[in-house]
């Protein structure tokens, strides 16, 4: 009797959004998108955000980046990626829980009034906050001890 050997599959390696089933995709811009695409060979579920390079740019490019994964055990989709692990039912739980806890949304633009007053209620000692919201500029910023240089 033969036997059958499967391919090896490299499970550390994450895979392009051209290797999977695309199954679930929510949001309404494609910056604000979450795509979910089944990996058939893992039988893992990709979580994918659309990934700028070299923005504003002359070679600005972007891409779907797999994230972290769900694997499917018993009823449900879980993430290993916390302890404890956490189970979703649906795929929109999943998106949900994402948006909320995984996705890194963009803050205030530098300079703007709200991304000084982080920048100065940073500096305050814990359990302090600014009184003064609104009334600092970026010579306040400038002048602290460690001023961001982002």
């Amino acid at each position: 009797m033969k036997e059958v050997v499967k391919p090896l599959v490299d499970l550390f390696k994450k895979p392009t959004i051209t290797e999977v089933s695309i199954v679930y995709e929510h949001g309404d811009r494609m910056e604000n998108t979450l795509l979910f695409g089944l990996e058939k060979s893992t039988s893992r579920l990709y979580v994918f955000q659309w990934h700028i390079s070299n923005e504003g740019t002359s070679s600005e490019v972007g891409d779907w980046m797999p994230g972290r994964f769900l694997t499917f055990e018993g009823n449900s989709w879980v993430s290993r990626h916390t302890s404890p692990p956490v189970k979703f039912d649906t795929y929109e739980e999943i998106a949900n829980y994402w948006n909320r806890n995984m996705v890194l949304h963009p803050g205030p633009s530098r300079g703007s009034q709200e991304w000084i007053d982080s920048m100065m209620n940073n500096a305050l000692p814990e359990g302090m906050s600014l009184k003064h919201a609104g009334l600092y500029t970026m010579a306040d910023v400038n002048r602290l001890p460690i001023h961001p240089e982002l």
